[in-house]
């Protein structure tokens, strides 16, 4: 059984063992709580770089594999929305691609007990391209207006599932799956978060005809320092910053001789389904291709990573 497959199993059977019983409601302090953990544990920088490293190491076809994506689900001040306002920023292709402004997007969350969960409404921006990067720039906030051209006719529905938060995708009128959105925003109508991962249901199932998962990562800053002494008369050290999902930093090409650092923790082929735990490798790759100079891996919920080759030194600590 391949992983793509095994993860997917494993997915299908934590919710198939965590559904409540038939007329058991959450009591208003059961919603209360859910709300507070959402808000602690949705917002984040997600990635789903180990996901696409992890599929094409595994000889899965071309065609059936995961775009590297990098999602931003960022808490913002936007009082004319709601309290309780995350922005969503979608980039296809990893942390350097363009913003997909078509999936700039708010969430108002709100508890709804008659609906015996907390509601996520998935809103559009009036003016989304003028929102970019609105996380990190206060003074743009202001600009994270709803579009009132388009009602909310859709919502995820949050609730408890064990140890994990599930939202299914619902219209106002009834608990029906939602089909009136772009398809980029509604996937497969289903997301499923825990601690460390995101999980999205894909539109269409696999080749086996069972559902897919885009799986996105929580990535952590790492900071590092790269020390080199190649063709300089002193050595040289310089700063910088990578995420540990499959984070990138290009290293001078006077001195690194146009190579790549990357940083990245995930499972590799196999190991999640023995029950192993994440690899976090720092490696140095060409450019141009696919070698790998130099590379050092440390198992589990490492919190550094070092290595050295040629006359050169990186090490990266988290932040």
């Amino acid at each position: 059984m391949g992983p793509t497959i095994g993860a997917t199993l494993l997915l299908a059977l934590a919710l198939t063992l965590t559904i409540p019983a038939a007329g058991f409601a959450a009591t208003r302090g059961e919603l209360d709580q859910t709300l507070d953990d959402l808000i602690r544990l949705l917002p984040g920088e997600y990635s789903s770089a180990p996901q696409a490293r992890l599929e094409e190491e595994s000889a899965i076809a071309p065609e059936a594999r995961h775009l590297s994506v990098y999602w931003v689900l960022a808490r913002v001040d936007a009082p004319t929305a709601g309290r309780n306002v995350l922005l969503q920023q979608v980039r296809r292709g990893g942390l350097e691609a363009e913003v997909a402004i078509e999936q700039q997007r708010l969430l108002v969350l709100r508890i709804d007990p008659s609906r015996d969960g907390v509601v996520a409404e998935l809103r559009p921006l009036l003016v989304p391209e003028e929102t970019v990067e609105a996380h990190r720039h206060p003074d743009r906030q202001h600009l994270l207006l709803l579009d009132p051209q388009v009602a909310a006719v859709c919502d995820w529905l949050w609730r408890r599932r064990g140890a994990d938060l599930v939202a299914t995708l619902v219209t106002h009128a009834s608990e029906k799956p939602c089909q009136s959105m772009h398809a980029a925003d509604i996937a497969g109508g289903e997301w499923i978060l825990s601690e460390d991962e995101l999980s999205v249901r894909d539109a269409a199932a696999g080749a086996n005809g069972r559902p897919t998962w885009l799986r996105l990562f929580r990535t952590r800053n790492f900071g590092c320092s790269w020390l080199s002494s190649a063709g300089t008369a002193a050595p040289t050290t310089t700063f910088f910053e990578v995420h540990d999902r499959g984070g990138e930093y290009r290293l001078d090409s006077s001195t690194g001789g146009g190579l790549i650092l990357r940083l990245m923790r995930g499972p590799l082929p196999g190991e999640r389904l023995r029950g192993q735990r994440d690899v976090l490798s720092l490696s140095v790759v060409s450019a141009s291709s696919a070698r790998v100079h130099a590379e050092s891996k440390s198992v589990g919920a490492a919190d550094y990573a070092a290595l050295s080759f040629a006359d050169q030194r990186i090490e990266c600590a988290r932040r």
